[in-house]
C-alpha cells in the first residue's frame, strides 16, 4: 500500500496531464485495493475483490500499451517517438 501512496505523492511533483493522472490514480487505487485484499481473511468477498484487482491491473496495462502505441505512430522501427517526453526516454545501447 505504500507503493500506492508514493505513486500519489509523486503526482504532485511531476504534475502529469489529466489522462495520465487518471491512469496513475487508477493504478494507485488498485494497489491499495490489492493491499486490503491481502489483509482480508479468505472468503468469497476477498476472492471477488482479488478478481477485480487483477482486472484493474490488466486494464491499466492495456491503457499503457495503447498510450505507447499511439506515441509510437509515425516513428521508424527502433526509433523513439518524436513526441515522447524527454523524461520518458531511455538510453539505448
Amino acid at each position: 500500500m505504500l507503493v500506492a501512496v508514493a505513486l500519489l505523492v509523486i503526482q504532485l511533483v511531476i504534475r502529469p496531464r489529466r489522462k495520465e493522472l487518471l491512469k496513475n490514480a487508477l493504478l494507485a487505487a488498485t494497489f491499495i485495493l490489492w493491499g486490503i485484499v491481502q489483509l482480508m481473511p479468505q472468503n468469497e468477498l476477498s476472492l471477488k475483490l482479488g478478481n477485480v484487482v487483477v482486472t484493474l491491473f490488466v486494464l491499466d496495462l492495456a491503457w499503457t500499451i495503447l498510450l505507447n502505441a499511439r506515441l509510437a505512430q509515425g516513428s521508424k522501427p527502433g526509433e523513439l517517438p518524436a513526441n515522447l517526453p524527454a523524461e520518458a526516454s531511455v538510453e539505448r545501447r
